[in-house]
């Protein structure tokens, strides 16, 4: 289905940080996005979800809807 993407992965933190004894930190992400054609035009919705940085073990919601008109 080329209109449905459903992604997951994990993004790194404090890779370079210069600290001695400094820990790399991962954070799961998961996300989907859907296309819909419009009589020429596309509107696309996007969901992510990813772990908070700031407040561990909570998570953050994005969505996002995109109109391209021609």
């Amino acid at each position: 289905m080329e209109s449905l993407a459903l992604r997951g992965g994990v993004w790194a933190g404090n890779l370079t940080s210069g600290v001695s004894g400094g820990v790399p930190l991962v954070y799961c992400t998961a996300g989907v996005g859907l296309l819909l054609p419009m009589n020429g035009n596309l509107l696309e919705f996007d969901y992510s979800l990813l772990e908070d940085r700031v407040n561990p073990g909570s998570f953050l919601h994005q969505a996002t809807i995109v109109g391209k008109f021609l």
